[in-house]
Formats: structure tokens, sequence, C-alpha cells
């Protein structure tokens, strides 16, 4: 009799403790869209809890040819929404970002010139004889 009842009492507490936790914060799919079934012109979308959109078109005849969209809001920026729609086709990747109402300027970032490269530069942690070492 003890032992059942602690064998029930068990099984309730692990069927409690494995219960899913719900986080407010978790996002889940409210849209999904998916015509991408190989034939020419396609298109998906999706849609989370969280206000995360996605979207794009495309073809594939001359060339490969696309048009979207992808959009978020962030918890720390209030009701703003992100949202970035481009182009990409034989021209090249074109976006347009625009924070809330506005359009934010894009710029690419500049390379490195050679020299500032950390592989290189010389290093204190290796010797002039590390190579020889290494290869035999």
């Amino acid at each position: 009799m003890v032992v059942t009842r602690i064998l029930l009492i068990a099984a309730l507490l692990n069927a409690i403790l494995a219960a899913p936790q719900l986080n407010p914060r978790d996002a889940t799919v409210v849209v999904l869209e998916n015509d991408f079934n190989g034939v020419d012109p396609w298109h998906w979308r999706y849609e989370t809890s969280n206000g995360i959109r996605q979207e794009q078109f495309g073809t594939e005849g001359d060339g490969a040819r696309l048009r979207g969209s992808f959009s978020w809001q962030p918890p720390d920026a209030g009701s703003a929404t992100y949202s970035v729609t481009y182009e990409a086709d034989e021209n090249g990747y074109r976006p347009r970002v625009a924070f809330g109402s506005g359009a934010v300027a894009v710029r690419p970032t500049p390379l490195p010139r050679p020299t500032e490269l950390p592989f290189l530069q010389p290093s204190l942690a290796i010797g002039s004889n590390a190579a020889l070492t290494l290869v035999g």
C-alpha cells in the first residue's frame, strides 16, 4: 500500500515536471505558405507570433531572380519594425533597409588591407623553425 502511494506520487511529480514550460517570449509559427515545388515561379512566406515575417518570390529561367522581404520587431525597440526588402538577379543583390518609418543608409564595410589581416602578422608564439618541425 505504501509502495503504491509512493509510485503514484512519483508518477504525478514526473507528469508535472515533464509538462512543457511555456515562455511568453517563445515564438510560434502562425502563417506558413510554401509554393516551392520546382515549377517557376515560386513563392514562400512565414510569420511568427513575435512579429518576424519573411517572404520570397523567384524564378530560375535564364538566371535566378529573387524578390523578397523580411522584418522583425526587436524587444528593446518599442514598436519599431526593422525591415529589409531585396531583389537579386544578374545585376547583384540590392537590399533596401528601413527602421520604423524612415530608410536607413546601408554602407558597405571596407575590406581590410592585406597588411592588416591577423594571419599575415608576425607572431611571437611560433618560432622560425616551427614549419620545419611540423613538416618533418
